[in-house]
């Protein structure tokens, strides 16, 4: 018999064998299922995933399993969930998160709600799609800095994440599995239920505040052009942008493309919970909302790839608050309501 042949019916066997004893190994809630299937009905597009990896509760699941367990990083005292919090809508509260050797990384953790609606990945837009991000942050020696190669030998060693990888994707886990299914937990953090899109959708019956109403108008003002940049259903135009607050240490988009016109350029962030993600910019220097809105007033006008469309203005001290009040509206936590998304013991095992 060739060899090739033999590989392929003895792989054959171990997936079946495999399969046959998922049931004993992943017991998997028949009401957080159901749960699941209406989330997915509701909020999940067919459009959010790719063409290699459609959406299904095992793959969540397995996700959802990876993003909590500190064994992706080398000295198992670091997850996904360390640096990107349930509560701050899925992004942090310090200006850098520490990874396994200490706060040694450049970059604030930005959230990953909705972010499997953006186009490119990553501050610098170094990654083409959301299922390839996972490896960064696994080997970047400043965070997880674990090898795919020596993170599947050690996962491999548990029988659980076998199992749960054939159920999931019919195949022993690898790094197709590890960054697909991680993708899939990403790709799920779809919100979109703020007091912003209930008066959208229904502005009789959900109002706005003369406050938040004062400050929507300014938002969507030509006068402080805000929506120029921050325009669409998530508050981004997803295009990359020097607001002038560049030390030179970040390239910004320039890494990438390493052209002297991309220096100091980030992807314009969502605005999105734009309440629970501080602090703010690229390196986490600007740390409450306040001074975020009057960002524009301290930018440094000389840097030669300031983006055209920041304008200058001044604001009173009423018009600061309506616009806070109206950020505010941007504001929903009902992801964690379902409980889909959240591990609240910490037990990683649970899932």
């Amino acid at each position: 018999m060739p060899l090739a042949k033999a590989s392929r019916i003895l792989f054959t066997l171990f997936v079946a064998l495999g399969l046959g004893s998922c049931s004993k190994l992943v017991q998997y809630d028949p009401d957080e299922r159901e749960v699941y299937d209406d989330f997915k009905e509701s909020h999940l597009a067919d459009s959010l995933f790719r063409n290699d990896n459609p959406a299904s509760y095992e793959r969540f699941v397995l996700g959802r399993k990876l993003f909590f367990d500190p064994d992706l990083s080398a000295n198992s005292s670091t997850s996904c969930v360390s640096c990107h919090l349930p509560e701050r809508a899925f992004a942090d509260f310090v200006r850098i998160s520490p990874g396994v050797h200490g706060p040694n990384g450049f970059r604030n953790s930005p959230t990953l709600i909705n972010v499997g609606s953006r186009s490119v990945v990553n501050m610098d837009g170094g990654i083409l799609h959301l299922d390839l991000q996972p490896a960064t942050p696994i080997e970047d020696h400043d965070e997880m800095d674990i090898s795919l190669v020596r993170l599947i030998e050690r996962l491999s060693q548990d029988e659980k994440y076998q199992a749960m990888s054939l159920s999931a994707y019919d195949r022993p886990l690898d790094a197709f599995v590890i960054t697909r299914a991680l993708g899939q937990y990403c790709r799920s953090l779809v919100s979109r239920g703020s007091l912003y899109d209930d008066y959208i959708s229904d502005s009789t019956t959900h109002r706005l505040t003369a406050t938040e109403m004062m400050g929507m108008e300014l938002f969507f003002s030509d006068r402080l052009g805000c929506s120029g940049c921050h325009g669409g259903r998530d508050f981004t135009d997803e295009s990359f942008a020097c607001v002038g607050n560049f030390d030179g240490d970040d390239q910004g988009r320039a890494r990438i493309t390493t052209l002297r016109e991309d220096q100091g350029k980030f992807k314009v962030p969502t605005l999105r919970n734009i309440a629970l993600t501080r602090p703010y910019m690229h390196d986490g220097s600007v740390y409450d909302l306040r001074a975020a809105m009057t960002h524009p007033l301290s930018i440094d006008t000389d840097h030669p790839n300031l983006d055209e469309r920041l304008i200058s203005f001044e604001l009173s001290e009423d018009e600061i608050l309506a616009l806070e009040a109206f950020l505010h509206t941007l504001t929903d936590s009902s992801y964690l309501a379902h409980g889909l998304f959240v591990n609240e013991q910490g037990d990683v095992n649970k899932y």
